[in-house]
This record gives structure tokens, sequence and C-alpha cells, in this order.
């Protein structure tokens, strides 16, 4: 008679929590096949037989929208892969059976794709069925933690202010240098007024527009708003755009440089900005900006 071979599940593996991209709990004991997200309230398991998955009247519960964009390894009898790493934009997930070496990346689905639908409770703990369900975590018969901390009470990652204050300095500094020009408070050079004066109107709306729209980007994310991760990859965007105008046709404020300072700090400039668009997008991957 033959007989089917369970794969053999490689060892060491760390599955991440899609939401939290930390790396999973490996199982207390033999008597459980799935890994478990290690932050309070967040609930997600991952097992190769059963996918990422929170529990629903004590069964594994997937969504349908998981179930239409499930990860499988393509070898049969493996089961569902797990995310492993994240790059850039997207997430790499890995097989976990013993000598398998396929790989997939994909993005991380959107928060509400695991969540458990409100409808879906069934719970008769009047107390239970008010708590959304999407923050359970499976613990002894009858026992549930206590509900998720509001969303105006959401704790802001300790990037985020350093980031937003940054940011929302490049608007106060175009404030500070209107009102000196406009006063006579500054002193500048003639080349720098010949510089300012011939500018034109594209000059001037490249920089007025940064600043504005640095300020926009700081208010958005220190308020974990999906849409900082927008304003970030545009002002990245405008940023290289308004470097390559100033050098390339303009030659900068002091004409054709002999040194390459000017140019290497906005390089440095860039690579910052590059960076914080990366911590935006795995902000909003993490579900930490709404």
């Amino acid at each position: 008679m033959d007989e089917t071979k369970t794969p053999t599940r490689r060892a060491g593996i760390q599955p991440l929590c899609p939401f939290h991209l930390d790396a999973m709990i490996p199982p207390a004991d033999k008597t459980t096949d799935y890994f478990s997200c290690r932050r309070p309230f967040c609930g997600l398991r991952w097992g190769a037989a059963t996918d990422y998955f929170r529990f629903l009247d004590e069964k594994p519960f997937r969504t349908p929208q998981q179930e239409e964009d499930e990860t499988l390894c393509p070898q049969p009898g493996h089961g569902h892969m797990f995310i492993s790493e994240i790059g850039i934009g997207n997430a790499v997930w890995e097989c976990s059976v013993e000598g398998c070496t396929e790989t997939q990346q994909k993005r991380i689905p959107q928060p509400p794709v695991w969540a458990i639908p409100k409808n879906q409770n069934r719970s008769a703990d009047p107390v239970v069925a008010a708590t959304p369900a999407a923050i359970y975590t499976q613990g002894p018969p009858g026992s549930r933690p206590a509900a998720n901390p509001a969303p105006g009470a959401r704790k802001r990652p300790g990037w985020v202010w350093p980031i937003s204050l940054f940011y929302a300095l490049g608007f106060l500094v175009l404030v500070r240098f209107i009102i000196m020009y406009a006063t006579g408070a500054l002193p500048v050079s003639a080349r720098v007024n010949e510089y300012l004066a011939n500018l034109g109107a594209l000059g001037i709306f490249m920089a007025l527009f940064q600043p504005l729209l640095s300020l926009a980007a700081a208010v958005a994310l220190i308020m974990l708003r999906k849409e900082a991760v927008t304003l970030f990859r545009v002002l990245l965007v405008f940023a290289i755009s308004s470097n390559l105008w100033t050098f390339a046709i303009k030659n900068g404020v002091n004409g054709v440089h002999a040194k390459s300072g000017p140019m290497i700090g906005a390089v440095v400039g860039i690579g910052i900005q590059l960076a914080v668009c990366f911590y935006a997008e795995q902000l909003k991957m993490q579900g930490t900006l709404r």
C-alpha cells in the first residue's frame, strides 16, 4: 500500500507577522503546529496547513479575501508559504519544507483582508461580542483578552516624531526666509538676488511647493494617515526633479561649482527622503498608517 509522506518542515524558520513584521513565536509544544504573533491583541497565527489565520470559535478562520489570494508553494503538498523578509514594496514569501527553495515576491495584503468580519462573531459572551473579532487571541476556553485601545490612542512609533519635525521645519524655514527677505532683514549677495530674480514662474513654484508638500506629509504622518506614503513619494520625485533642474539648468546659486559639496548634499538629502519613503511604506504594510 502506498503511503503519503508528510513533508519535513525546515527547522529554525521565522515567519513574520504581516502586521508588525516581527518574527512570530514558534509552537510552544508538539500539540500545536502554528506560529503566533508576539504582539498583544494581534492574534495572527501561521501554519503551513492553515496559512495566516485567527481563531474564531476556537477554530482557524481565514477570510474569503485570504482564500482568493493565498500563497501556496508550487510544489504539491508543501502547503502555504510564509513571509520571511521585507523588500522595497514587496515581501519575500518562502516555503517551510526542508530542502525546498521556492520563493515568491508579492505585496502584503491590506489589514482589512486579515480581519474577521463582525457578523461572523458568534460568541455568546456579550462582552466578547462587543469586542472587535480582529483582536482575538487564542487562550483557554472562555477566556479573551481585553479590547484593543481605540484608534485615537494608538501609540506612534518612535521615528514618526523626528521625521515629522524634520519635514515641518522645511516649511518653517521657508516662511522665515520669505519674511526676512521681504523686510530686508536678511542680507544677501548680489549673486543671490540675481539668481532669485531669474528663477521665473517655474522656479518660484518649485521653491514654494516643496516645503508646503513637506508640511502636508509631516501632518499626515503624525496623524498616522496612509496618505503620508503617497505624499512622501511625490515629495521624493519632486526633490529629484527640483535638484536636477537647479544644478543642470540653472547651475545652482554660484554658477558651475568647482566643488562637489552642493551636489553631495543633494544626494544625501534624496537618500534621506528615500529612507523615509521606505519607512512610511513599512508602517502602511504593518497597518500603523490607516
